[in-house]
């Protein structure tokens, strides 16, 4: 007869630890975290994106040869000829089809510079069927024109320009479920994937350095419990839990990201 409540005991005791609630605090705290970040990273939304290639090409300069002049329209051409590549594509999760597109996506250069060629170089799928509106070149400006842009579906566009490599080129339009098209600023493609390695290291390092101070902060709240000392430090608890949330944000944060498809 005793047995049952001496099991019942022991059972009540370990329920009744403060060590058990402290770890399931801890727990519930990240379960939260996670939970957040599972939603906004699960979301389907579209991210219509574009990337300019920050190595642009001369392909004639003005006043360099007496003997090649570049004439458009009948007129010559008394500036630098430049060449530049610009990647869109979708990066969100819901598809943008034609209908969903509000205002067409158009691509723009700097001060009006007017645009002498503009082509498909690349494309992810034929399917989408990429094309390009090009009435209004001499303006500066190009439609970008597409059927389905699945995830990471786009295309690379090439244009030739009347200008040097100062010319910064620009893309508006309007997505439905999206307020403004998302540019990437121009940066090594390397740089950022060895960064988002750097940074899933240092996310490992973190919750590596949470989940000791989380034991330290067991043993010594165990200690200070058999002890019977009233000066125990509980900031080693705040410390498990920075140091475990900054490490979850590294780890599993959207990170910026590259064209799916290289130039």
């Amino acid at each position: 007869m005793e047995k049952p409540d001496t099991s019942r005991n022991r059972l009540l005791k370990f329920f009744s630890n403060p060590i058990l609630g402290i770890c399931g605090s801890l727990a519930s705290i990240f379960s939260i975290f996670l939970a957040v970040i599972f939603y906004y990273n699960g979301r389907e939304y579209p991210v219509l994106t574009y990337y300019v290639n920050p190595a642009k090409t001369i392909i004639m300069r003005d006043g360099q040869s007496s003997m090649l002049k570049a004439i458009y329209n009948n007129k010559p051409i008394e500036t630098d000829i430049t060449a530049a590549q610009i990647a869109i594509w979708n990066n969100g999760k819901r598809s943008i089809r034609r209908e969903n597109v509000l205002k067409p996506l158009v691509i723009y250069t700097e001060n009006n510079a007017s645009i002498l060629e503009a082509t498909i170089r690349r494309v992810s799928r034929e399917v989408i069927k990429l094309d390009l509106g090009t009435d209004e070149l001499p303006k500066g400006r190009v439609k970008v024109l597409w059927n389905i842009l699945e995830k990471n579906d786009g295309g690379v566009i090439q244009l030739i320009y009347s200008g040097d490599t100062n010319v910064n080129l620009y893309a508006e339009g309007i997505i439905e479920g999206q307020s403004e098209i998302h540019q990437i600023k121009a940066v090594n493609r390397t740089s950022i994937e060895t960064q988002r390695k750097l940074d899933n290291i240092k996310g490992g390092i973190l919750i590596g350095f949470g989940i000791i101070y989380l034991i330290l902060f067991i043993y010594f709240h165990v200690k200070e419990k058999t002890s019977h000392r009233k000066d125990f430090d509980w900031s080693l608890l705040l410390i498990t839990i920075i140091y475990i949330l900054l490490g979850g944000c590294l780890l599993l944060l959207l990170k910026e990201p590259v064209p799916p498809f290289g130039f």
